[in-house]
């Protein structure tokens, strides 16, 4: 991937395991008339390519190679649709006077009526991957206004307009919960559990099965035009059109699930045909 160049390598515990593709991090040396891999083979994901040509390039500490290599056993991070770690942010603000704050929050936000009659609220939203979804919550009741988020970024956002529209309200309460890995998670499911809610098999309701796919092609047809950090912060469509960078999506579309009919999944068939690969 660095120069071009191509090596036949006499190899035999790795290749029965491989796939035409896939990308790997090792070393080839020449043994007499033979190419062979000396030490480890390390796969190496599409998002990771470019970043570790960076460093070889600039010719890495070991421990640094390994480090970067091993990342791979890390447990996942959680992230909200913007690429925010998730922290779950809560605030209560005594307000001075709630009529004026709530006139102001309809100019600033959505508007919630889903709430009893003695209380207001607010959504704010952000389009991502092509669909709105809620970036924070606003509930005003008395004169006491709360306020949820998932990220630092959203809460400190909010709370600054909040400031803006109201100089002297005062936070009564506030709490920021990490929760951007799963031991983390785990944590907060432990000190605050909940009811396990029925399960839903979509197999046994057409209608939810429905709704579930419409939902995955609306996605599908989203994904095709988001930049995606795999492909470079390019999106699927200038992959497609770009020969130099249509290898790129064809290993990420080769990394996806098969399509087995379950209700609600992407298609790497369907985004293939979309994008003139099939």
């Amino acid at each position: 991937m660095r120069t071009g160049d191509v090596h036949d390598v006499q190899e035999r515990t790795g290749s029965r395991q491989v796939k035409p593709g896939e990308l790997y991090c090792a070393r080839v040396v020449p043994a007499g008339d033979t190419m062979q891999i000396f030490g480890g083979v390390e796969p190496v994901a599409i998002g990771q390519r470019d970043a570790l040509i960076r460093l070889l390039d600039e010719q890495p500490h070991p421990v640094a190679l390994v480090g970067f290599l091993s990342g791979r056993f890390a447990p996942p991070v959680l992230q909200n649709t913007e690429g925010e770690s998730m922290v779950l942010c809560e605030a209560s603000l005594r307000v001075a006077d709630p009529a004026a704050l709530s006139e102001a929050l309809n100019n600033e936000y959505e508007p919630r009526d889903d709430l009893p009659d003695d209380r207001l609220g607010w959504f704010e939203h952000v389009i991502t991957h092509g669909m709105e979804r809620i970036r924070a919550t606003l509930e005003l009741s008395g004169d006491e206004l709360s306020v949820q988020t998932n990220s630092h970024a959203r809460f400190e956002r909010v709370l600054a307009t909040i400031r803006k529209l109201d100089p002297s309200a005062t936070v009564l309460r506030e709490t920021r919960e990490p929760a951007g890995d799963l031991k983390a998670v785990q944590r907060l499911a432990e000190r605050n559990p909940v009811e396990p809610t029925p399960f839903l098999d979509p197999a046994a309701d057409p209608a939810l099965a429905a709704a579930m796919n419409e939902f995955a092609a609306e996605y599908e047809k989203a994904w095709l035009d988001e930049p995606i950090p795999a492909l470079a912060g390019h999106t699927p469509r200038e992959c497609a059109d770009d020969p130099t960078r249509r290898p790129d999506l064809i290993r990420l579309l080769d990394s996806f699930p098969e399509d087995h009919g379950q209700p609600g999944m992407m298609s790497p068939a369907r985004l293939r045909v979309s994008l003139g690969l099939s």
